[in-house]
């Protein structure tokens, strides 16, 4: 088993991605953990097909899009679109996916949506609806509104209301498990 976190470029994003993918590490029984960050569509691209077993998002986002964060200003990684476009990776079972706002808008045609396709048949996405606070550790949306969903070949399987309103890696992980 691997854990692969793709996260933000600042430093401050990867040292933060690094703790998340030591804690799933833990969780999961993984062997190894690798930290890559997604500048734009190939370096994404690149690390999602290199994924296998567990894999977290650790980028900004929104309903539609990931982004990467460089000197204060945020820069597409991926849209809904191109990552429908990109070939499945049934390797990865498990997505956390700690990006604001990745469940929100259609919940057929959003980001956790769209990567649940991308990966194995049974495999889970997690992520939430609101804008999204936390580090490393705990994750929680902003206002403190229960917004975790989490999603299975495309459809949503569990809704916010029967989710807790915060996760830690573990937690995401156990939940997915269901």
């Amino acid at each position: 088993m691997k854990v692969t976190v793709i996260s933000c470029s600042p430093d401050a994003w990867l040292k933060s991605s690094a703790v998340m993918g030591n804690d799933l590490s833990e969780a999961c029984g993984a062997d190894d953990v690798s930290i890559m960050s997604a500048d734009g569509f190939m370096s994404f691209k690149r690390a999602f097909s290199a994924a296998e077993g567990c894999l977290i998002i650790h980028t900004h986002g929104s309903p539609r899009i990931l982004s990467d964060e460089a000197e204060g200003e945020k820069r597409r990684i991926v849209s809904c679109r191109r990552l429908l476009l990109m070939k499945p990776n049934r390797r990865i079972r498990f997505v956390f996916i700690t990006a604001c706002e990745c469940a929100g808008g259609d919940e057929k045609r959003n980001i956790a949506a769209s990567v649940s396709r991308k990966i194995a048949k049974n495999g889970a996405v997690i992520a939430n609806v609101y804008r999204v606070s936390g580090a490393s550790k705990d994750f929680a949306a902003v206002d403190g509104k229960k917004g975790w969903r989490l999603y299975r070949n495309g459809r949503l399987v569990c809704d916010s209301a029967e989710m807790p309103v915060s996760l830690t890696v573990n937690d995401a992980y156990e939940m997915s498990k269901k």
